[in-house]
């Protein structure tokens, strides 16, 4: 008996033996001078240093090291922050074969400059300290994870990323909060995997066969969640999705989301203490509320040429939130449900622009319009449906909120305005300009670009515009066969071919736009146009049925 106690007292001392022999240098943490200290002094068997700056209870680690052979063992204690701003790569030498391991119960944060890679299997694993990446990046390119952690991890800038397609996940925490940055891999495994998992912004992602989520319990209220083969979220407690968009190949939204639980069509039957081994499971979809948007394209039907607007073979939930679109040169999806709104780019897709919209249809009434609603318009007055036209198609305004100022003159300025949004709202649909230095900046710069005027038919925006100038700037806010001819102009009294905008004057003749000031047709076409006539003018241009037609001018 004594002889068994002697050797095992010298079994258990070499087991000891061994174990201190294989451990990896410590860097304990009193406090966090000592592990400033300790830090700047550790041995990590590859190229570069690594220095570190203490600031109250906060570490903050800068330098770079290239090829590092020895496991760094990081013990932080509560209240001390090591903030890591370092370049870092290698692989450890540890039981864990991680680059740097965290105990304690501390906090360790990656921020902008920090760049962790690991070719071993873990870049990061923590037993108790919470890790957050709020910049920088950390990279596994070997068989692990980015950061592997039994307590909480965040997520609010920076990447954190799988470049080997080797790892199992890129992150597998006991809970996790992201709400900004990016966690993305291209691999087999799952992007993120864990407990608790809330997604509020940023981007998760698996280019790959692997699926985005799996966890516990999971909460998207924004952001982007996607996959590419795998399942985007795959749950076994619950999945809610309130916010952001959530993307997946697959026949319907059915294969982007939802919970896999134990199904029995019957009760089991008694398999003893061992319990049922790969139970039954069906599929639960999920949650989904608020302004989310979830979204499956249906690959396998082969198609890869869409056209924007348009939703053939995508379903999504809420039904029509999700259409094929365009953004600069990408090709993808757009989403929209209330507040939140955005753009998925799809990989292999080619969207065309859908096409223009361009139709005197477009212009419907954007504003109400009640007679008295200007003190200075007569109900009576000539002009007075004109006016009533203008301000309820959204093209002119009143001088305030009570006054329109008919017989005031209108500038060069406003009516290139006026035209630039006929042509927007013909061309597109809509009327949506930013605002400028100064205020008619971005209407000239539209009204150059889209050939209504040259960059050098005016020189000064703020003087009164003529008749002949309105003319001009009026009749190429929509196409010229939106100006067909119904009436005869053989000659005009005060124009002729030598008259500025001789063309465009004929043409509003002829399409009924232009009458004149009398039967002959006077126009007077050098006289400053007022705010009454510019309205009566582009009434017509938008609406057709207001064209005064059956006249013939002239001998």
């Amino acid at each position: 008996m004594e002889i068994k106690r002697y050797f095992s007292v010298l079994l258990a001392l070499a087991l000891m033996l061994g174990l201190v022999t294989a451990m990896p240098l410590t860097v304990s943490a009193e406090d966090a001078n000592t592990l400033t200290a300790a830090i700047a002094n550790f041995d990590h068997g590859g190229t570069g240093k690594l220095t570190a700056v203490v600031s109250g209870s906060a570490v903050t680690v800068t330098g770079n090291v290239t090829g590092v052979t020895n496991s760094l063992w990081l013990e932080i204690d509560s209240g001390v922050t090591v903030i890591w701003e370092a370049g870092y790569s290698g692989a450890g030498n540890d039981v864990r074969s991680c680059l740097i391991f965290l105990y304690g119960s501390g906090a360790f944060e990656v921020a902008a400059g920090g760049n962790i890679k690991n070719t071993g299997y873990h870049a990061i694993f923590s037993e108790g300290v919470a890790v957050t990446v709020s910049g920088g990046k950390v990279e596994n390119a070997g068989g692990g994870c980015a950061i592997y952690s039994e307590q909480q991890v965040a997520v609010s800038g920076g990447t954190v990323s799988d470049s080997s397609g080797l790892g199992y996940c890129v992150i597998q925490a006991y809970s996790l909060k992201m709400n900004g940055g990016m966690v993305t891999s291209g691999g087999e495994g799952v992007v993120i995997q864990g407990g608790s998992i809330n997604i509020s912004g940023g981007k998760v992602e698996n280019t790959g066969k692997g699926s985005a989520i799996n966890g516990r319990d999971v909460n998207v209220s924004g952001g982007t969640v996607s996959a590419k083969t795998g399942d985007a979220i795959y749950g076994s407690n619950s999945v809610a999705i309130s916010g952001g968009f959530v993307f997946a190949y697959g026949a319907d939204i059915d294969g982007v989301a939802g919970l896999w639980l134990p199904h029995y069509d019957e009760p089991p039957e008694n398999v003893g203490d061992a319990g049922i081994i790969n139970p039954p499971v069906k599929r639960v979809p999920p949650e989904i509320s608020g302004t989310a948007v979830v979204c499956a394209w249906n690959q396998e039907a082969g198609n890869t040429a869409y056209t924007g607007g348009t939703t053939a073979n995508l379903t999504a939930s809420p039904a029509g939130t999700a259409k094929w679109g365009r953004n600069g040169v990408q090709s993808g999806i757009s989403y929209d449900n209330g507040t939140n709104s955005g753009f998925f780019s799809v990989d292999g897709v080619t969207v065309a622009e859908a096409p223009a919209l361009s139709s005197m249809s477009n212009f419907v009434p954007a504003n109400s319009y009640e007679s008295g609603q200007f003190t200075d318009v007569d109900g009576s007055a000539w002009y007075s449906n004109a006016i009533a036209g203008a301000y309820k198609y959204g093209l002119m305004k009143g001088s305030s909120d009570t006054a329109f100022n008919p017989t005031g003159n209108i500038k060069v300025a406003e009516a290139v305005t006026v035209a630039a949004r006929v042509h927007s709202i013909y061309s597109t649909g809509e009327d949506n300009f930013k605002s400028s230095d100064p205020w008619y900046k971005v209407y000239v710069d539209y009204a150059i670009a889209n050939g209504i005027i040259a960059a050098s038919d005016f020189t000064d925006y703020n003087r009164a515009a003529t008749r002949a100038e309105m003319a001009y700037i009026f009749s190429r806010s929509v196409p010229e066969f939106e100006l067909t001819p119904r009436n005869i102009v053989n000659s005009l009294p005060d124009v002729n071919s030598g008259t500025p905008h001789y063309n465009a004057i004929i043409m509003l003749y002829k399409a009924g736009v232009l009458a004149g000031n009398d039967d002959a047709g006077m126009f007077s076409p050098g006289n400053n146009i007022i705010r009454a006539e510019a309205a009566a003018i582009i009434s017509r241009v938008i609406l057709p049925a207001t064209r005064m037609s059956g006249k013939t001018f002239g001998d």
